[in-house]
């Protein structure tokens, strides 16, 4: 490949892949490349160009020229740069498909880019503009297309094409939020730079410049993604090795964090460009022009030497009190590789410690957190042996049980919130199996203790400035059930009056949940209660149909009560239509909407307690 060639002809292409961090990737984000080398893929290599590789599904496409091409003279077809196909075998070796699809125009066209599901593409097709002395020239635009019903739509264009300014190479994100692309327009540090643009409500944003950590004073073209935060792109700025050399910039949030430029035998001392890996990060390939290949731009396969793959072992992370040297229990440890992809996430057990696998000399980063504790973050390298010890949170200790107020009963599972005063996050904890609990609070600041448990009142306890550790305790009180006014005992009848469905519908209508919420606390309350629903209807319509309803309603009340975790064997359903009428609202009589709602109703019959 030479750029200017590429110009002139305007098929600055480029490829792109998304892929989650395993294999390749790590080695290349450790620099580990010592026991990999590079195989020409002769099968679909010419003699003469074949770069931008791209993933699409399981097959791999390509940019190429001299080949014949479907509709188009031999003449023709030895000029133009069309899309091509190739298989990729289980050892990575590509075998030629053809030519990929009917997209092309009467130009070039260029590698696709697709979005994670296949069925978007962004690639690169000349143009024709006039310039300002009414010249008619080839520039490049970026184009859009959408598979519907296997066949690809007419592609539109992404910008506004201009006389002197060119759009190319673009790759989405995975999750399609974020289109990089490069471009010599107005305002870059170089002749080509990298931009981003932003899908804000269905439409891109205006071109930012991704800044001089990425562009140059040379020209940055051949972006990919090889995760959801590294972008590879090639650039023939000074220090290189060869004319274009392959990059690698962590993106977070936007921004680039870090530079670096890949080794042997990736970058070589012609122009190497477009790496990208297979959705599962086993093989990369990428574009390269140096000596010993087939043609001018050849596809290479990444390839490790065998017998010398990665040795995966069972790593001890060891969490500990940097104070009181005592090993931490449930501190969360979350280990990621260099691309940002999460390899473990775990707790610690009883005596501090978690198991993690780890490649043995790849580099990770350990991030772990755990209540009254600072955020620990530090490099980790497999086969290390690692003890961290976390500092304590400056902070005062408040802690005390949670007991249910008339019996003193312990309650496990109940959590307990400090809000304060002072501006800070809140702080949410569990009771323990016994009911405990323990919050590190902010000293010198008021605030309020907020307790909260499913069938108790939300208890909230003022509490003053502290400059010495509180013991206190959280008074759960039960929740006072409207649906409740006898005593509860084998035979008796609730009735739940206000659970409102439409006419002839069995759906309940929302917000009218509160009675069945009642029921599912009471359920609850009473372990070993069983019950029976009745379902009533008005009379309004045929008294077969309302029956129907009702069981229908009976049944809708019951997977209500099971989605709130009552035992489906602990209820009984029955619809009695509108046999059962409760006023004067019968057949014929003509009567109010308030005098129909008062018919539809659910009894509920104690059938055990």
């Amino acid at each position: 490949m030479r750029h200017s060639f590429m110009v002139t002809v305007g098929i600055l292409m480029y490829s792109c892949l998304f892929a989650q961090s395993t294999d390749v990737l790590t080695d290349i984000m450790n620099n580990q490349l010592e026991n990999y080398f590079v195989v020409n893929q002769k099968e679909i290599n010419s003699g003469a160009l074949e770069f931008s590789p791209a993933i699409w599904k399981d097959s791999l496409v390509f940019v190429a020229n001299g080949r014949k091409i479907r509709g188009r003279s031999a003449a023709e077809g030895k000029k133009l740069f069309r899309i091509f196909k190739a298989s990729i075998s289980e050892d990575g070796t590509l075998k030629d498909d053809g030519q990929f699809s009917d997209l092309y125009s009467e130009y070039n066209e260029g590698p696709l880019c697709f979005n994670h599901s296949g069925d978007k593409v962004y690639f690169t097709r000349n143009i024709k503009v006039v310039d300002e002395h009414d010249k008619t020239r080839l520039n490049l635009n970026i184009f859009y297309s959408e598979r519907i019903e296997g066949q690809w739509s007419e592609p539109i264009a992404l910008f506004v094409p201009g006389a002197d300014v060119n759009y190319c190479h673009p790759a989405i994100s995975p999750d399609g939020m974020h289109l990089y692309f490069s471009s010599n327009r107005q305002g870059g540090y170089g002749n080509y730079d990298l931009y981003r643009v932003d899908n804000v409500d269905g439409s891109w944003s205006e071109p930012v410049n991704l800044g001089p950590e990425i562009n140059s004073a040379s020209n940055e073209l051949f972006p990919t993604l090889l995760s959801r935060d590294i972008l590879s792109f090639s650039s023939n700025r000074p220090g290189g090795t060869g004319g274009f050399d392959i990059y690698l910039a962590k993106i977070f949030r936007k921004t680039s964090i870090e530079v670096t430029r890949l080794p042997a035998p990736i970058n070589s001392e012609s122009d190497d460009m477009s790496l990208i890996l297979t959705g599962d990060n086993s093989k990369a390939y990428f574009s390269s022009a140096r000596q010993g290949g087939k043609g001018m731009d050849d596809i290479y396969l990444l390839q490790i030497t065998p017998g010398t793959e990665p040795v995966v072992i069972q790593q001890t992370l060891v969490i500990v009190d940097s104070v009181r040297v005592q090993r931490l229990q449930d501190a969360r440890c979350v280990l990621k590789t260099l691309a940002g992809d999460v390899v473990a996430d775990g707790v610690t057990d009883r005596n501090g410690s978690l198991q993690v696998s780890v490649t043995k000399g790849h580099q990770y980063m350990l991030e772990v957190e755990s209540r009254n504790y600072l955020p620990y973050q530090s490099p980790l390298w497999g086969g290390e042996n690692k003890t961290v010890r976390l500092q304590p949170l400056p902070c005062l200790t408040v802690n005390g049980f949670a007991l249910e107020q008339e019996t003193n009963k312990l309650l496990r599972d109940a959590e307990i919130v400090w809000v304060n005063d002072c501006g800070e996050p809140e702080i949410k904890v569990v009771s323990d199996s016994i009911g405990r609990f323990e919050l590190c609070v902010p000293p010198n600041c008021s605030g309020v203790i907020i307790g909260r448990k499913e069938e108790f009142n939300t208890v909230r306890v003022p509490v003053p400035a502290l400059n010495e550790n509180l013991t206190i305790n959280v008074n759960f009180s039960m929740v006072m059930l409207s649906i409740v006014r006898e005593p509860i005992r084998k035979g008796v009848k609730l009735i739940l009056d206000n659970i409102y469905y439409n006419f002839n519908e069995s759906t309940i209508r929302p917000s009218t949940d509160r009675e069945l919420n009642e029921l599912a606390i009471l359920m609850k309350q009473y372990p070993k209660m069983r019950i029976n629903l009745i379902a009533h209807t008005d009379s309004r319509g045929d008294a077969n149909a309302n029956l129907t309803l009702s069981i229908n309603r009976a049944m809708e009340a019951k997977k209500y009560l099971v989605e709130k975790g009552i035992a489906e064997d602990r209820i009984e359903t029955e619809g009695r239509g509108e046999s059962q009428l409760r006023n004067r609202c019968k057949d014929g009589v003509n009567c109010t909407e308030e005098e129909h709602q008062y018919n539809r109703r659910i009894e509920v019959k104690i059938l055990e307690i």
